[in-house]
């Protein structure tokens, strides 16, 4: 069922996953929304996280993108193939490895892998790789994907961080150059209940913080079209 129902689509579907909570998934996921559809992108957010939070944020906030909530591994793959006439499609799923996650994976154009620079992190991450081996055996290509550094400071590289990244590049593993730092402004979209390009400008950091999200987003949209 779940192979047959895979087809070509024009639109991106891209999935943030990973198997340990509170590693900055769903704030990732936003803030990828809310860059291209101020780029004037048609965007659709699937939210498949039992917090809800982003759809918590859209029932407050002023925004053209679109969110969907009770995502679940029975909905999840008719929800994708229903929608029409968006350039993206982002799936913020919970955090564990689940036949959701798989699903996912396996109706994923890429698939973003958030971590913080932690060996937990790291441990749990590997487990959507994992995942995305085997579901890449099922349908015989490859799933593109790669690892998004989050939670960074945008001065400093700590010693772990460095030899996470290290092990990660040195087994092959793709990870993007840009990271996502831990800055006020991507917190402030929560509790604003706005878009990055929305808030006060009173908000510290926030030009930093959009253009630390517009290139990573120029870089993950340059992945998922190669």
């Amino acid at each position: 069922y779940i192979v047959a129902s895979l087809k070509e689509q024009t639109m991106k579907v891209i999935a943030f996953a990973q198997s340990k909570g509170g590693v900055g998934k769903s704030t990732s996921c936003l803030i990828t929304a809310q860059v291209l559809a101020h780029q004037g992108k048609k965007v659709c957010v699937l939210d498949a996280d039992p917090n809800n939070l982003l759809v918590n944020w859209k029932a407050s906030a002023e925004t053209s993108i679109e969110v969907i909530g009770d995502i679940n591994e029975n909905n999840l793959i008719k929800t994708i193939n229903s929608l029409d006439g968006y350039d993206y499609v982002f799936i913020d799923l919970e955090g564990k490895a689940s036949l959701l996650t798989s699903r996912a994976i396996l109706k994923s154009d890429f698939v973003v892998i958030p971590m913080q620079a932690s060996l937990p992190d790291a441990s749990q991450a590997n487990r959507i790789i994992n995942l995305i081996h085997d579901d890449q055996d099922i349908i015989g290509k490859e799933i593109k994907h790669s690892f998004l550094m989050t939670r960074t400071s945008p001065l400093i590289k700590t010693k772990i961080e460095n030899k996470i990244v290290s092990q990660i590049k040195g087994i092959d593993y793709p990870m993007f150059n840009n990271q996502l730092n831990e800055r006020i402004a991507f917190k402030a979209i929560f509790f604003n209940k706005s878009t990055l390009y929305n808030l006060p400008d009173d908000v510290s950091g926030k030009e930093k913080a959009i253009k630390n999200a517009e290139e990573f987003v120029q870089e993950l949209v340059e992945k998922a079209n190669v």
